[in-house]
């Protein structure tokens, strides 16, 4: 996995923004900021044709990713990650009881965010907003002493808790607290 070079430390005039769009519209602590890159860069997935669906499978929230053209059932699976206003990664939640904000419950947020976006468009393609409410319900996120640790290989996402003060070697921070800034979840770098 190449360097990475994302987050607070590289796109400051972005993360600021989004901040202080959650603390206007209420919701900084609901919501993280999640870079997109190594799924394209590893998976080969285009979130203009692409989407995702998680499964929390043995403690961990796995997500494969689907051409555009399949159809999927609206009725089980719930959105938890938004590029822009648009859900590109869905969890399967199979009584539809899991709900995660988004959109259509956080309306000035995401307006703020699109206004963000506006005056930052590479950072839009690059960094997506992700309800954090799916690592709390789904996994059982209990505060911040834990992050996401997250693996690709045989072409799915797998993320599971780890204790914020066990990083391994060669993590590369990809999520972000839209409150502190400070990184949320990891990937293993090689």
């Amino acid at each position: 996995m190449r360097e990475h070079c994302c987050g607070p430390e590289y796109a400051a005039d972005y993360f600021y923004g989004i901040r202080q769009a959650a603390i206007a519209a209420n919701t900084s602590n609901d919501y993280l900021v999640s870079c997109i890159d190594h799924e394209g860069e590893v998976l080969g997935v285009d979130f203009s044709k692409h989407y995702g669906v998680s499964s929390i499978v043995d403690g961990r929230l796995v997500t494969e990713f689907f051409d555009k053209s399949v159809a999927i059932s609206n009725a089980e699976l719930r959105p938890y990650k938004w590029l822009g206003s648009e859900p590109i990664v869905y969890l399967r939640s199979k009584d539809g009881s899991l709900q995660f904000g988004g959109p259509d419950v956080d309306s000035d947020f995401f307006e703020l965010v699109g206004e963000v976006q506006e005056k930052h468009p590479s950072e839009a393609k690059t960094y997506a907003i992700l309800s954090k409410n799916v690592f709390v319900s789904g996994l059982g996120m209990k505060g911040d002493d834990e992050v996401v640790e997250g693996t690709i290989r045989d072409g799915k996402v797998y993320q599971v808790l780890k204790r914020s003060d066990v990083f391994p070697m060669g993590v590369v921070c990809c999520t972000w607290d839209v409150e502190t800034g400070e990184c949320n979840g990891t990937w293993e770098g090689e």
